[in-house]
């Protein structure tokens, strides 16, 4: 389990990364940053779908080694995986206040 929990943890951070890294040094935080890329928002569908396949699929935990993951585990995921996105805005923050200053 421990390994399925660890892959799973560090696909949905690249997930919050790949949010964080639409705008180098502008917030995502605000509709075309969240929405502005279908393209993006397809592909992160189509990953979802494909790690919970790689999670619950009877073939793939063959395959993989990995085992089924409960909501309560998904949550911790989701909680840890988010903080990319917090530290970084937060990075992005005083990097546009230190150019202002300037």
């Amino acid at each position: 389990m421990h390994c399925t929990v660890a892959v799973n943890t560090l696909v949905v951070f690249e997930i919050f990364y790949l949010f964080n890294s639409r705008y180098i040094k502008d917030s995502i935080f605000n509709w075309a940053g969240l929405t502005g890329n279908c393209y993006v928002l397809i592909a992160i569908a189509v990953l979802i779908f494909l790690q919970l396949g790689f999670t619950y699929l009877g073939p793939m935990q063959s395959l993989f080694g990995t085992t089924d993951i409960s909501f309560d585990i998904w949550m911790h995921i989701i909680l840890v995986a988010s903080s990319v996105l917090f530290l970084v805005e937060i990075e992005k923050y005083f990097v546009r206040r230190a150019k202002v200053i300037k």
